[in-house]
């Protein structure tokens, strides 16, 4: 179910419960606004990691790779204590 972006996630999960997965771009702002509001939940950063990026961070320019709307991907990164590295 994972890979390929928003849409193709919902596509998949819609054609899994057997739902037309053509109503996918219909449900994508819906899909987005609720899973925004909750990119944070259950989200915990690996031991260590912080301390990693304050060590690179001064070396290098760091950067984030991710399929994560980019709304979500922010907010975890600030809930997360780590958006200042980037």
């Amino acid at each position: 179910m994972i890979g390929d972006g928003v849409l193709k996630l919902i596509e998949r999960a819609l054609a899994r419960v057997g739902t037309d997965p053509t109503r996918a771009p219909t449900l994508l702002d819906d899909f987005l606004a609720i899973y925004e509001a909750r990119a944070t939940a259950n989200t915990r950063l690996y031991p260590g990691v912080a301390d990693v990026l304050a060590q690179l961070r001064p070396q290098f320019r760091l950067g984030v790779v991710t399929n994560k709307p980019a709304r979500a991907a922010e907010a975890i990164l600030s809930e997360l204590d780590i958006l200042r590295f980037f």
